[in-house]
């Protein structure tokens, strides 16, 4: 037993160093410590690495060590702050299609497609979707923005069609199909050439 408690100990000790290299400390401040609202609305980086927040009280500013606050406008911050960079979230859209869209593809599900619940799995989809464009294309065109709205559940041994057209430049919407007609999700891809 003191053999195995040993092992143990010895294996965490190794371990814990390691598993604590690769990972950024996170930090979270109470709207006490910042003495402001509890509503953050933007957030926005500067060169010198300090923070800006838009908050229902103000403009929040950090630095790293200390908190300042600025009222701006009665509370309408967010027409006051300016971020240069393109923010890699944005807000979901619809994926709008009409019956335009061509068969471009099908695929019989199998076993290792399905979820806990029986269902095909989320991520599943995202790879059929992404599958329908060659190395290639790839080569050439980064994705930029990827959406996917799920409407129906599909489980193994249904037949997924794949429905696809182009609706911009570089952006394409696919709609998935069960057994035929029944609609089991919608997609956007937008790429960077």
């Amino acid at each position: 037993m003191r053999t195995v408690i040993l092992s143990f100990l010895l294996c965490l000790q190794t371990v814990a160093p390691a598993a604590s290299f690769w990972q950024r400390a996170v930090f979270n401040f109470s709207r006490q410590t910042y003495n402001a609202a509890n509503q953050n609305w933007m957030v926005s980086q500067a060169e010198n690495g300090w923070m800006y927040f838009a908050n229902n009280k103000g403009l929040l500013e950090y630095d790293g060590v200390y908190w300042n606050t600025y009222a701006i406008d009665n509370g309408a911050i967010n027409n006051w702050i300016v971020n240069d960079k393109e923010c890699q979230i944005d807000k979901g859209g619809r994926v709008k299609m009409d019956d335009s869209a061509k068969l471009v593809a099908t695929v019989e599900t199998k076993y290792n497609d399905v979820d806990i619940n029986g269902h095909i799995n989320s991520v599943k989809y995202i790879e059929h979707v992404l599958d329908l464009w060659n190395l290639e294309w790839y080569r050439e065109h980064q994705i930029k923005r990827f959406e996917i709205a799920y409407v129906a559940e599909a489980h193994q041994g249904d037949t997924l069609s794949f429905y696809m057209m182009q609706t911009a430049e570089n952006e394409y919407c696919v709609r998935i199909c069960k057994d035929g007609d029944v609609e089991c999700c919608r997609s956007k891809v937008i790429f960077n050439k």
